[in-house]
């Protein structure tokens, strides 16, 4: 298991009422997350001896920083790590655990995997599809010829999370192979 390293938040920012982008400095050790940029990785946060995992919403190769999407939950017994973590100020530190790859359907690859790829989201569950799609869009000029249709399902539009960001990456995704959708319950 790696060990626990500490994050100083750099920027934050209302995502909707209760969900916030965060933005950490990565520790002076890291230059970026992972040495391969076509693996996808998370965080684990840790307070008060309770762990939560994290997609970050960063690309795994951006340089210096990491963006993660935190939905405020009030603390519970034994919790309490997403209230802990929107409640940083600018120059506060969190206790992050940078995990293993992760494995996709028995591979940690992402670009030039798949042909076409449906994703459903709702809520904070955007994130992983996000790092995801920041990904395949870096790709896409190295000849990644995936074409995405992404479904976020949200209570109301103004919990459609990280929509701007999305928006951006669909106008510029070369010959509009990404396709989003919304949806409210």
């Amino acid at each position: 298991m790696r060990a626990a390293l500490r994050f100083r938040l750099i920027e934050r920012r209302v995502a909707s009422p209760d969900s916030w982008l965060l933005r950490f400095a990565l520790p002076p050790a890291l230059r970026t997350l992972t040495d391969d940029p076509a693996l996808q990785t998370g965080l684990k946060a840790i307070h008060e001896g309770a762990e939560k995992s994290y997609s970050p919403v960063s690309h795994p190769a951006e340089r210096g920083s990491v963006d993660l999407l935190v939905k405020r939950y009030a603390p519970q017994p034994g919790g309490g790590i997403s209230d802990s973590l929107c409640s940083l100020a600018v120059g506060d530190e969190a206790e992050l655990r940078i995990k293993p790859p992760r494995q996709i359907h028995g591979s940690a690859a992402v670009a030039r995997r798949w042909r076409q790829l449906g994703l459903v989201a709702c809520g904070t569950g955007i994130a992983p599809f996000v790092q995801i799609l920041r990904m395949l869009h870096l790709d896409a000029a190295a000849e990644d010829r995936t074409e995405v249709s992404l479904l976020s399902i949200n209570r109301t539009v103004d919990d459609t999370l990280m929509r701007r960001e999305i928006d951006e990456l669909a106008a510029s995704w070369p010959g509009q192979r990404l396709k989003v959708r919304g949806g409210h319950i």
